[in-house]
């Protein structure tokens, strides 16, 4: 059956909307508010100012008017700054706490905007999106989409990343992945490969609280 894409372009005074549409199914969805500044998906490093052990939660100065709110459920092992570890206390697994204290700097992933006075939601779980695959650093995972049905098709692009990542580094194909050749694949892992290393000088380099990467997709991209 002969694959068919349609571009699909809405646009108002307040919003443009392009939708990559491919055999009625929707592939990619690009929402654009030129007046609004959007954070989901930009990566800062930022500096602890309060930790609320009753919340299960940290609050996080991003430079951003209102300081982000970070629940201690996102925040994985292992920040990209040093390689700093966040040790899971479980004497008591109901007050779950991490060795995370007030002026300590860490690097955060904007996962949800700032809403009615609230500040924006972050994680340290960082993953950097690209046309046909995330990189997910500090990571051994590799993974595919689950709306890659065909099996033989999962193993082609496990087997394809396999060859070509680092040790660490994870992997997600994304759905359009599906039946890209090999140079293309590998084309789409060496930018992010390159972003993630400009990621990591800007982290190093950088003294204080700041923007270390901007992300120009849309969290609304299908995996």
């Amino acid at each position: 059956m002969e694959s068919t894409r349609k571009l699909l372009i809405n646009s108002t005074m307040g919003c443009t909307r392009i939708a990559l549409v491919e055999n009625d199914n929707l592939i990619d969805l690009f929402i654009d508010r030129p007046d609004h500044k959007r954070m989901v998906g930009n990566i800062y490093k930022g500096k602890v100012q309060n930790i609320i052990p009753g919340m299960q939660a940290a609050f996080v100065d991003i430079g951003y008017s209102i300081n982000a709110f970070l629940p201690f459920t996102e925040i994985s092992e292992i920040n990209p700054i040093d390689n700093s570890k966040f040790i899971l206390n479980d004497k008591n697994k109901n007050d779950v706490k991490y060795n995370l204290e007030i002026g300590d700097f860490v690097i955060v992933q904007v996962i949800k905007e700032a809403f009615s006075g609230k500040g924006p939601r972050v994680t340290t779980n960082i993953s950097i999106p690209g046309n046909l695959m995330v990189l997910v650093p500090n990571s051994k995972y590799i993974g595919v989409s689950k709306k890659i049905y065909n099996k033989y098709e999962k193993k082609r692009l496990k087997d394809i990343i396999k060859n070509i990542k680092g040790d660490d580094i994870g992997i997600i194909m994304r759905t359009i992945s599906s039946q890209k050749e090999e140079s293309l694949i590998q084309k789409d892992y060496n930018n992010l490969h390159r972003s993630w290393k400009e990621i990591k000088y800007k982290i190093e380099s950088s003294k204080d609280i700041s923007l270390i990467f901007q992300d120009f997709t849309t969290s609304d991209l299908v995996i």
